[in-house]
């Protein structure tokens, strides 16, 4: 259950309302009366910073992909250029399998951070740049097709083991990446 509101705090309440439904019962169950409700507010208290559900779910995907980035900037820290590019993919996968309502929010073009926005600019952004150091230390130069195939192989994951109902997807994981790894290391080696 997400905490109460507190006086000067509702903006973070209602994030953690919409937090607390997207990983308990999806993203169709947010609504801006369900996250009052949870918050302990009036109905109409979310509308002071939030001015439709859609607002909000923005709101909560620009927070959440800020946190996906500073999770895989900590996977990488300290590590070689293929540890640190399999610690953020296995980063990103884990946070695709742990909270599969989430991640499926996260790509939704009507609720990316846009451009300009804190969301991007500290986020979305922040992620793909993370990415694209990694690839980028391992191939030994800026390769954008590579930083796609890693970027998809990753999300095709997530996707493929989520729709299959997969629990142990930890070993498979790990070996695809590391097959992969002529590839990212192909040019470099």
């Amino acid at each position: 259950m997400p905490k109460r509101y507190h006086h000067g705090e509702l903006r973070q309440a209602l994030l953690a309302a919409v937090d607390h439904l997207v990983k308990t019962k999806g993203a169709d169950a947010v609504t801006l009366r369900e996250c009052a409700r949870l918050a302990g507010v009036s109905h109409a208290a979310p509308l002071h910073h939030f001015r439709d559900h859609h607002a909000l779910l923005s709101a909560y995907v620009a927070q959440q992909w800020i946190l996906v980035a500073e999770r895989m900037r900590r996977a990488a820290a300290g590590l070689d250029a293929y540890a640190a590019l399999t610690a953020i993919g296995m980063s990103y996968i884990e946070s695709g399998m742990r909270t599969p309502g989430l991640f499926g929010l996260l790509l939704r073009p009507d609720l990316c951070p846009r451009p300009g926005t804190d969301g991007f600019e500290n986020g979305a952004k922040a992620a793909h740049d993370e990415l694209v150091q990694a690839v980028t230390r391992c191939a030994g130069k800026q390769d954008d097709a590579l930083v796609e195939l890693a970027w998809s192989s990753v999300h095709g994951f997530v996707e493929l083991q989520l729709l299959a109902g997969v629990r142990e997807w930890q070993g498979k994981a790990l070996a695809m990446i590391e097959r992969m790894r002529p590839v990212f290391q192909g040019n470099n080696h």
